[in-house]
């Protein structure tokens, strides 16, 4: 039952469809856009007050 079980994920997983590249690069640029804007916009408004 178990093995059952095993193979019919591992059949269903194999013929999941990929996701594009493209979708992926720009969901990691969004991730990387906004954890390094916080830090610029802080540094910009740093260097303002001097």
């Amino acid at each position: 039952m178990r093995l059952r079980a095993f193979r019919f994920l591992s059949e269903r997983y194999a013929q999941r469809e990929r996701p594009s590249v493209a979708a992926e690069f720009l969901l990691f640029a969004l991730i990387v856009l906004t954890a390094t804007w916080p830090m610029f916009t802080l540094a910009h408004a740093l260097g303002l007050s001097r």
